[in-house]
């Protein structure tokens, strides 16, 4: 249960970003302060130098762990945390042809968003 883990040291972003205010809403919706940071930084890289030695814990989306193969294993705790998942989309101009580059990219992002939605 993620209220047994607020006394380690923890990572956190800057509380005043976006991803601050996400990630202590995940705290939130669990019921539990926000911990105290023995780090605050918004560097993704810090984040899994830190990781890598065992001795820190942070809160990371699954897609930071699923496209990270190239980083330092990091072990993934078994806490459940109550998600709730952000619309994103693509915005294109009314009445314009979109470039082959950008089709691509529209193609290749709907692939991918479909290969990180899991069925339970």
């Amino acid at each position: 249960m993620i209220g047994d883990l607020l006394d380690e040291p923890w990572i956190l972003p800057e509380p005043h970003t976006e991803v601050g205010s996400h990630v202590a809403a995940v705290f939130q919706r669990s019921k539990v302060e926000v911990p105290r940071a023995a780090v605050v930084s918004n560097a993704l890289e810090m984040y899994w130098a830190l990781l890598a030695t065992g001795k820190f814990l942070t809160v990371l989306p699954p897609s930071v762990l699923h496209f990270s193969t190239h980083r330092p294993p990091i072990k993934v705790l078994p806490v459940k945390l109550p998600v709730q998942f952000r619309p994103y989309g693509v915005v294109t101009l009314k009445n314009r042809t979109l470039s082959p580059v950008v089709r691509l990219f529209v193609e290749q992002a709907e692939v991918v968003s479909k290969s990180m939605i899991k069925v339970d």
